[in-house]
């Protein structure tokens, strides 16, 4: 899920999570497409200093390759502190995380086609917050749907206790050094006693500035899950102890934003190593593969192939280069082994297509323009889109694949109403 500018007080996100079943046929007409799909649409709500979240439903009709239509929700309806959406595989499941507030618990719910069928709530002191930023974001389910990996902020630890006499941790008994905080005292003139007036946590900066800094080295690492389909129904199963990571990208410095093909076969991901290699800050990316076995163990000496490898000298008019800061969570079209991406060519964003096998690199969206172009979302062969410039409002289009055969493959770009305009 992408925010997207409408502008200055509102936001747009658009996402594929169904909540009905696939392309459905009507009235006998084999060409006749519609689509149920769910927007998020943001708010500020200026009195609270909170944002205010809506969900609305549309309906894509698609009678021809020349004709589209969304058929938006006349209401929205409000979703409070929703942190995430991950629909399922098979789009039939909906799960809806709530991050908490203070000390509350975080909040995990699975949506049916009609209603929520679970609820869980986990408490602050097994883990805090799940990640949602996009960055350190990692949720999956698995392929039939019974189970759901994240990824979540530790436990807060127990603030400690200070008195006259020191300071001292939960539950301790005797006084306690200060290790892990730096303390500041401030005399009174000759009085014993001193007062504390400072407390301050030391920070490692290297994992605090890895999501802005794309010059500080970063890794992929495969762990197995610590558990079996066997152990979750038994009651008072936990994580196994030991549990070993194996670092997949030994042989380069940078590693992010890891992507699976369809087919589970392929694992791809960008790499800044030109940044941290250099110290330069949003260098040019490059893009990678691991051939991935669904039946042997991972190994730190597997072969990363290059697939778009940084240009340094890019010719006028030519593909400049990766910049891309952010990749879909489903970035593929039908064929399996093209990857849909939005990077920045020239002064603007535009919408490329990457054969991850040849390396091929397109660009699909309109070139001839000021406009910078966004992916949103994919569905099969057809892309929704956000296209706007400065002198422009951000709009909605939907480019379609027209012709397969062919070596140079087009696209064919639509206009789509957008719900705030109606």
């Amino acid at each position: 899920m992408q925010v997207l500018r409408k502008n200055t007080l509102l936001n747009l996100v658009c996402s594929k999570i169904s909540l009905a079943s696939p392309p459905l046929i009507r009235h006998g007409l084999s060409h006749l497409m519609v689509v149920p799909r769910v927007c998020s649409i943001s708010q500020p709500n200026l009195l609270a200093n909170k944002k205010r979240r809506y969900i609305l439903s549309c309906h894509i009709s698609k009678e021809s390759t020349n004709d589209v239509d969304f058929q938006w929700a006349a209401f929205p309806i409000e979703i409070s502190n929703v942190s995430l959406m991950i629909p399922s595989p098979s789009d039939s499941k909906l799960l809806v995380v709530r991050n908490p507030e203070n000390d509350s618990p975080t909040k995990f719910e699975i949506w049916g086609q009609s209603l929520v069928e679970k609820e869980f709530l986990v408490p602050a002191s097994v883990h805090g917050s799940v990640y949602s930023d996009g960055w350190f974001e990692g949720i999956s389910w698995n392929n039939d749907e019974t189970l759901i990996a994240y990824v979540v902020e530790e436990p807060a630890p127990s603030k400690p206790t200070f008195t006259t006499f020191g300071y001292k941790k939960e539950n301790s008994i005797e006084k306690e050094c200060v290790e892990k905080y730096v303390l500041f005292k401030e005399s009174r003139s000759h009085r014993v006693s001193d007062k504390l007036y400072g407390l301050h946590p030391l920070i490692d900066c290297n994992n605090i500035c890895i999501k802005y800094c794309y010059n500080r080295p970063c890794a992929l690492y495969a762990v197995r899950a610590p558990f079996s389909k066997s152990d979750i129904h038994q009651s008072g199963t936990h994580a196994a102890d030991n549990v070993s990571s194996i670092k997949l990208t030994q042989s380069i410095s940078s590693a992010y934003f890891p992507r699976f093909s369809l087919d589970g076969k392929l694992l791809l991901f960008l790499s800044a190593r030109s940044s941290v290699d250099s110290w330069a800050h949003s260098a040019t990316d490059s893009l990678h593969r691991i051939d991935w076995s669904f039946n042997g163990k991972p190994t730190p000496d597997a072969k990363i192939i290059d697939v778009v490898p940084v240009v340094m000298r890019p010719e006028d008019g030519c593909f400049p280069g990766l910049y891309c800061y952010s990749v879909p969570s489903r970035p593929w079209i039908s064929d399996g082994y093209t990857m849909i991406l939005s990077s920045i060519w020239g002064s603007t964003k535009a919408i490329i297509s990457v054969n991850v096998i040849s390396g091929k690199v397109s660009r699909i969206s309109l070139g001839d323009s000021s406009f910078s172009w966004n992916v949103v979302a994919l569905d099969g062969d057809n892309i929704i889109a956000i296209c706007s410039s400065p002198v422009d409002v951000p709009a909605i289009k939907y480019g379609s694949l027209v012709r397969k055969a062919s070596a140079e493959a087009s696209w064919s770009w639509l206009d789509v109403s957008s719900p705030m305009s109606r």
